[in-house]
């Protein structure tokens, strides 16, 4: 998506939520979560939707990548999406005290 379109955090919520149970697809034993990743190259948040089944190693597909390099903004996104689709969400190259700022509710 090209940088000087803006988006507001409804419509990225949207573009998240609409992929990520595209891509959904219920099996048993299989553990499904998104993954937000800390992009600090491209100053950019980036949503993956990974699953997990017993004995094989977890995959991952790109659902969307937010251009707003903002704590505030993220966080905002991340309440709108766990209300609409319900996963578990987890982190990955956060510092703590991010982590702990995107887990209070």
């Amino acid at each position: 998506m090209p940088s000087n379109v803006l988006l507001t955090p409804d419509k990225e919520t949207r573009i998240i939520t609409d992929r990520a149970l595209h891509k959904f697809a219920y099996h048993q034993h299989v553990r499904y979560r998104l993954l937000v990743v800390n992009d600090y190259y491209n100053h950019q948040y980036n949503f993956f939707l990974e699953w997990h089944r017993p004995a094989e190693r977890s995959r991952s597909i790109p659902l969307h990548s937010l251009h707003n390099y903002d704590l505030a903004y993220l966080r905002r996104v991340l309440l709108l999406v766990q209300t609409d689709v319900g996963f578990s969400v987890s982190f990955r190259d956060f510092a703590r005290s991010a982590i702990n700022l995107l887990q209070k509710s």
